[in-house]
């Protein structure tokens, strides 16, 4: 993997009941992997809350973002 695109940054999660129980899932569409109670099925297949419009957690204001930056 090309460390020279990953882009690591601090965030806050709004945990819901059963959060740290679920089963990961990988999303259709990014293919991000993320506890099952946090997506959705549509016209069966499994989406995050992202790539629905919505996220489970916040960038964290003080992060600038603390990954490598991609190459010129």
């Amino acid at each position: 993997m090309d460390e020279s695109y990953l882009l690591i940054q601090d965030v806050a999660i709004n945990v819901c009941p059963g959060f740290d129980n679920s089963v990961i899932k990988q999303c259709s569409a990014c293919g991000d992997l993320i506890p099952e109670k946090r997506g959705t099925i549509l016209e069966s297949c499994f989406y995050c809350q992202v790539c629905r419009g919505t996220a489970y957690y916040t960038v964290s204001r003080n992060d600038a973002g603390s990954g490598p930056s991609p190459a010129d």
